[in-house]
């Protein structure tokens, strides 16, 4: 399989960096405000529940990827299903934990 095509495969990864660009851009909006740590929490759960959509529109089967260097098959879709479910959970449990300041100056 070529590389471009390899790329369709990659929409969950993708979709976590623009997240992750996001959430600090959504931070610098949001430093202030005393409603920081639910907005936070908000945006990283939008960006996971986007990210489970790409997983869940990743094609299925067992194909060589970028001309055989990485392989996608159903293990790879079930440690991905597997570290979303991680990340659920520490969104959740983190807002209680206090360990996110409520706002900064």
């Amino acid at each position: 399989m070529d590389n471009l095509t390899s790329l369709r495969f990659f929409w969950p990864e993708s979709v976590l960096t623009v997240a992750v660009i996001a959430m600090l851009i959504e931070d610098l909006f949001v430093r202030r405000s005393a409603r920081r740590v639910a907005w936070l929490t908000a945006g990283a759960l939008f960006w996971l529940a986007l990210t489970a959509l790409a997983t869940w529109m990743t094609p299925w089967g067992d194909f060589p990827l970028f001309g055989g260097l990485i392989q996608h098959d159903p293990l790879r879709i079930f440690f991905a299903w597997l570290f979303l479910g991680a990340a659920f959970l520490t969104i959740v449990i983190l807002p209680r934990s206090g360990q996110v300041s409520p706002a900064r100056l």
